[in-house]
Formats: C-alpha cells, structure tokens, sequence
C-alpha cells in the first residue's frame, strides 16, 4: 500500500499472489502473477514507475483493463 497524500487511505494497491513468485526472491520479483492499481492518477503514475522498477527484474506482460 502506498499513501502518497500523508492520510490513512492508500492512494495506490498493488496486489499479487505470493505463490507465483520467483522461489527464494523477494516478494516483490514477480511471475506469473496480476497487479491491479487504484487510485488517483497521480498514484496510477507512481504505480507505472513501480512496475517499470519491476520490469528490470521480472519479465512482466502489461494489460490495460477498465
């Protein structure tokens, strides 16, 4: 979760299923898995760059959904 306006409520979700991950990695190396993203357009901007952080560790296949 991260809160990028300093309140309570997070701005951006990134979820995933701990299952897929790459054995002895960090959850965060991801395969196999779906990242959602929520939140204001500022954290939807803040979560592309996260997933771009991943791509250099992970081979990820971006889908856009509504």
């Amino acid at each position: 979760l991260v809160d990028t306006a300093g309140h309570p409520h997070p701005d951006l979700v990134l979820l995933y299923d701990d299952l897929v991950c790459i054995p002895d990695f960090p959850p965060w190396q991801l395969q196999n898995s779906e990242v959602f993203q929520v939140g204001s357009a500022a954290a939807r901007s803040l979560g592309n760059a996260v997933l771009c952080a991943f791509a250099s560790y992970a081979n990820i296949e971006r889908r856009w959904g509504k």
